[in-house]
């Protein structure tokens, strides 16, 4: 039954070393597409500068999910967070995939940004669930060498897509490799409630199949109705599915409404669930557990310092106009958190 269990979490670890692999691999990844990507959202190739939020929003997101994620996961679980991580990510890459403005793409960036961030805390907490403090140093030290890898990695994986498609399929695979991780901690919850079951002698918790399906339901056909693939857009007994149904918004094809259904059902069916994907009936007590505020002020303090530096011209300056105005409202925000985390009654 400990096996069993062991077995659950060592799965759900390696599902969490390959969305980190991916996310760190997606802060570079726009490195050589980056040209292309700006001319895809509206923007000419000299505009460099409005497109440095497409780089700066990504690292922004990463970081400052970064203070909250590991504390929520200790009050919620590791499966939960891995599973809600996985999904923002996912829904990241599809925002990304699918923009035609700079204002999409910056949103789609954060996203992913913030989903593939929330993966690392959670997946090094869960090498701490499953080894003793002696036996800890070689798992953490691959979580750390396959981070590494993934921004290394990173350039490499998008000009291998960019020999063979467009600036936009890198963002597809994303999001397909997300989707696929997500169901798979889906599936992880269902064996960790039959491992739990059997430690305590109880019956079986009824897995979330509903939610399950409808998640990956909503993905898949946002993903398919964003996507518009020519097969299915010139068939002639399926091409309705892609045609508006009220002038030329596209969000009012057959599936993207079904896209919006889908994902209203898995909100209100996670809401509902007795044994839900993702525990959003916890949420204000998770935030409350999770010093919320304290989490928000660190996370403005280290995201000041990486828009300080990251939206910098290096080629003509060394930190951003606006540089020295972020750099005290990160000392301010530092201060705010050493107050905080002295008179709080569950401190970060």
């Amino acid at each position: 039954m400990l096996r069993r269990a062991e077995r659950t979490g060592r799965a759900a670890l390696v599902l969490g070393v390959v969305g980190v692999l991916l996310a760190a691999a997606d802060t570079y990844v726009i490195v050589l597409a980056l040209p292309d990507m700006m001319v895809g959202v509206g923007l000419d190739v000299d505009e460099l500068q409005r497109a440095a939020p497409l780089v700066s929003m990504f690292l922004l997101g990463y970081v400052v999910v970064l203070p909250l994620v590991g504390r929520v996961s200790d009050v919620t679980g590791r499966l939960p967070v891995l599973t809600g991580s996985l999904l923002v990510f996912t829904a990241g890459s599809l925002l990304t995939a699918s923009a035609d403005g700079v204002a999409g793409a910056v949103v789609g960036r954060f996203l992913q940004g913030a989903g593939g961030g929330a993966l690392v805390p959670v997946t090094l907490a869960l090498v701490a669930d499953l080894w003793p403090p002696e036996r800890r140093g070689v798992p953490l030290g691959l979580v750390g060498a396959v981070q590494e890898l993934g921004s290394v990695l990173g350039p490499l994986f998008g000009a291998a897509i960019l020999a063979v498609a467009d600036w936009r399929a890198i963002f597809w695979v994303n999001f397909a490799v997300g989707a696929v991780l997500f169901a798979g901690t889906a599936a992880g919850r269902r064996r960790r409630a039959a491992a739990e079951a059997e430690a305590s002698d109880a019956a079986p918790g009824r897995f979330d199949l509903l939610g399950a399906v409808l998640g990956l339901g909503a993905l898949a056909c946002a993903g398919v109705a964003v996507s518009r693939p020519a097969s299915l857009e010139q068939s002639v007994r399926w091409g309705e599915l892609l045609v508006p149904r009220l002038d030329d918004h596209e969000w009012t094809t057959p599936l993207a409404l079904a896209a919006g259904v889908l994902a209203v059902g898995f909100v209100a069916r996670e809401l509902t669930a007795r044994r839900p994907l993702l525990p959003l009936r916890r949420t204000p007590a998770v935030l409350r557990a999770a010093d919320l505020p304290g989490a928000l002020l660190l996370g403005v303090a280290l995201g000041g310092i990486v828009l300080t530096f990251a939206v910098a011209d290096p080629a003509v300056e060394l930190m951003a106009p606006s540089g020295p105005w972020l750099l005290a409202g990160s000392a301010v925000a530092l201060a705010a958190f050493a107050w905080r985390q002295r008179r709080a009654a569950a401190p970060l």
